[in-house]
């Protein structure tokens, strides 16, 4: 009878310290994520200059990587985007040698909109980019969660939808 309490007791300690590491993962993870995205939302915060309290979503587009992709994700902001209906989003258009070549490949009405930052300097981290547009949803004007643009995600532009017309 004693061995099986003294089993029974180790068993519990064991579990006991399996949980603790667990959560001690666990957290270190979601706390290294929520340091990243503050990272990645003071950056966009600098750079553009823009009060990210009143946008309910961030949309980087690449020039370089994925040419479907960021053609789509250009579309997207050239066709569907009014700025008079919809005023929840900042894109971010990274990757540009100059403020011309932008307007040029986005037409002047998309490249003057308000809601438009044309990072010429290249500020945004390429390797956090990589070669997709990022949808970055944003609570209280802080990164929350992010979503690649791929042929994987073609739900997004729903999202993005979504999130302008709220």
């Amino acid at each position: 009878m004693n061995n099986y309490i003294a089993f029974r007791t180790s068993l519990i300690y064991i579990q006991a310290i399996l949980v603790c590491i667990l959560l001690c993962i666990t957290g270190c993870q979601s706390g290294s994520e929520r340091s990243g995205y503050q990272q990645v939302t003071s950056e966009i915060s600098r750079i553009s200059k823009k009060d990210l309290k009143k946008y309910k979503a961030v949309f980087l587009i690449p020039f370089y990587g994925c040419t479907g992709c960021i053609s789509t994700a250009e579309n997207y902001l050239i066709v569907n985007y009014d700025e008079g209906n919809k005023k929840n989003i900042l894109f971010i258009i990274t990757g540009h040698d100059s403020l011309k070549s932008a307007k040029l490949r986005l037409g002047e009405k998309a490249a003057s909109n308000p809601d438009v930052y044309i990072d010429t300097d290249k500020v945004i981290d390429w390797n956090y980019l990589k070669q997709y547009p990022k949808l970055l949803l944003l609570q209280n004007g802080q990164v929350i969660s992010e979503k690649e643009a791929s042929a994987d995600t073609p739900d997004i532009y729903k999202d993005l939808d979504k999130i302008a017309n709220l």
